[in-house]
Formats: C-alpha cells, structure tokens, sequence
C-alpha cells in the first residue's frame, strides 16, 4: 500500500518516507510468519481503497486517515503483546507510522536557492 501511495506523490522526500514504511511492513510480516507461520501479503482491498480515497479526498485527508488506521493497529498489537511479547515492537513502530505520517500532512518541501 505504500509502495503505491508513494506513487502518487512528486516530492521526493515523501516518497522515499512512504518506501521506508512500507520496508518497515514488510519487516512485521516477516516477524508474524516466523512467529505464527502466518504469511501476510499487500492487501490488494486495501491499495485500491488508498487511490480511491486519493482521487475523492486528496492527499492530505489520505494521510490523516492512513495515520489513524496505523495508530489502531498499535493498539491491537498492545493486546497481542500479551501473548507475544516480541509483537511490542510491531506496536511501537505502527505508533511511529502514525506519527511520521500525520507529520506528512503539514510538510512542506524546503526551497531550493538555484
């Protein structure tokens, strides 16, 4: 999903912050399929629904509401770390995707002096 939203934005700066969350998701899934034997993939469901939200609310409204399912997440992983302990992890960084993407919405791309 990631890997896609950075797709539709011009700065580089942006897209590379989108790359390294998605390398960091990619991380979790690993972790979840040498923990559970549970093998996670990109949801397709959900990278259409990220270009449609796009496309009908913009970017910024994009990111707020990506920002908001990650700090979800962070919860839910808060309750498997009861059973998971190495699953506490997982939870702080989709605490630190929250942050660093509500961070996004405000960014503005420094002027370059040519």
């Amino acid at each position: 999903m990631y890997r896609n939203l950075a797709t539709h934005f011009d700065d580089e700066q942006i897209k590379e912050t989108l790359s390294n969350l998605a390398t960091s998701e990619g991380k979790h899934a690993a972790m979840c399929k040498a923990r559970t034997d549970i093998v996670t993939r990109p949801n397709s469901a959900m990278k259409n629904a990220v270009v449609f939200m796009l496309k009908l609310c913009g970017k910024k409204a994009t990111l707020k509401t990506v920002a908001r399912v990650e700090k979800f997440a962070s919860k839910i992983y808060r309750k498997i770390e009861v059973i998971f302990l190495e699953f506490s992890s997982v939870a702080e960084d989709e605490m630190s995707h929250s942050i660093i993407l509500r961070e996004l919405v405000n960014y503005k791309p420094a002027e370059r002096a040519d």
